[in-house]
């Protein structure tokens, strides 16, 4: 999903957000459910050695070799269960209440790219593969 899908699709929630907790609150969850993605732009700086930093250029990269073995391979950091337990982990020590809106970002954001993701693969029958959702199964299976 591109970010600016996630943008839109982010602004409902944040309007009941925005209103149950505070307008910082509900900022705070569509920023970050925008910027989960950022894993996708280490990741083509990553595979160009550090040669692309243009967002432009990082996004027509990346655009290109969507769906391909590059994509399957690959693992993005901020859509991982390590992630998401660390922000949680985080909230448990800290009590931040804004640490609350970034972990719902992460549940609403993975949840559509779940959603995504199963409807091409499914619905529209492209060859479509899922996330890695752990760096550590990632790593064992290697």
């Amino acid at each position: 999903m591109l970010p600016w899908e996630h943008f839109l699709l982010a602004l409902f929630p944040m309007i009941h957000l925005w209103q149950a907790v505070n307008p910082l609150f509900g900022i705070i969850f569509v920023v970050a459910n925008v910027l989960i993605d950022l894993d996708h732009y280490f990741l083509v700086l990553y595979a160009n050695k550090f040669k692309i930093w243009n967002f432009k250029r990082v996004y027509e990269f990346f655009a290109l070799r969507h769906g391909k073995e590059y994509h399957v391979k690959a693992i993005y950091i901020f859509h991982t269960i390590e992630f998401f337990l660390l922000i949680c982990i985080l909230y448990l020590v800290t009590n931040w209440i804004y640490l609350l809106a970034i972990i719902f970002a992460v549940v609403y954001h993975l949840l559509l790219d779940f959603a995504e993701t199963a409807y091409f693969k499914h619905i529209k029958k492209r060859n479509e593969h899922y996330k890695p959702i752990s760096i550590i199964l990632f790593l064992i299976r290697k």
